[in-house]
């Protein structure tokens, strides 16, 4: 099965792989989708994620299309709400309606800190290339993501997390889940999903991005529950990878 992990390496090696043509919109996207010579903003997603092991449904060419399709088959999900493994679809005249199809685009959502999305995109610029692209998700510019993250499972999703300690602190809390940019608030939402501590739980941990004595001491419990090989009340690739697997197992 393609993890998140397949389609942001597949984005990621066509950004430094790829080179135009030297002829408007002739590609080997444009070809390998079935359209040569037309915008293939979209068509470059459709093929990268071909790239990665999967076959999308409802094959199209228009990001106007896409979108509405997206809309009636519960695929359409508010900027705030862009995660990787997500389309972006873009309405540059601000709107966010698609009102002006020549005045749209799209790309693949690669990675999310915080507020900030970075994109991999086709079609870009006078010489018809592949490029990354960072905005925020209340850019007017960023019209809606197209959900395909069930297309594209995580796998370890804590992958690229830090080692923890107490005394480490996030520079900022969002409230998302999980969130590379806040770690340790990461780390605090994680261990009260799998301790069954959420919402007005008065047991719970305060997802404050502070790993204080009482993080630590829900660290321990974890790691000694569930036999963690890692050193006691520190976080290194072995929780993470525990704390990802028990998340999966409670479908979260």
């Amino acid at each position: 099965m393609a993890t998140l992990q397949d389609l942001v390496a597949a984005c990621r090696r066509e950004e430094v792989t790829y080179q135009p043509s030297g002829r408007d919109n002739f590609t080997k996207y444009g070809r390998e989708f079935g359209a040569d010579g037309q915008p293939w903003c979209v068509m470059f997603c459709y093929v990268v994620a071909g790239y990665a092991g999967v076959t999308l449904p409802y094959k199209t060419a228009g990001v106007v299309d896409l979108a509405s399709w997206a809309s009636k088959n519960r695929r359409k999900r508010a900027p705030d709400a862009i995660q990787p493994g997500m389309m972006v679809a873009f309405d540059w005249t601000l709107t966010r309606t698609g009102v002006a199809p020549v005045e749209t685009h799209i790309g693949w959502c690669v990675e999310r800190f915080g507020r900030t999305i970075t994109t991999v995109e086709g079609n870009v610029g006078n010489r018809d290339e592949v490029v990354s692209r960072t905005y925020g998700v209340n850019d007017r510019a960023v019209w809606l993501g197209v959900d395909f993250t069930d297309l594209f499972p995580a796998g370890n999703r804590f992958l690229r997390y830090p080692n923890l300690a107490r005394g480490a602190k996030d520079h900022s809390s969002t409230g998302i889940f999980p969130d590379p940019g806040s770690p340790v608030q990461t780390l605090q939402n994680a261990l009260n999903i799998v301790t069954g501590r959420e919402g007005n739980n008065p047991d719970r941990l305060s997802p404050d991005g502070d790993f204080g004595p009482l993080t630590e001491r829900a660290v321990r419990d974890f790691q000694d529950f569930f036999k963690v090989p890692e050193i006691g009340g520190t976080v290194g690739a072995n929780t993470w990878e525990v704390l990802d697997y028990v998340l999966d197992l409670k479908g979260r």
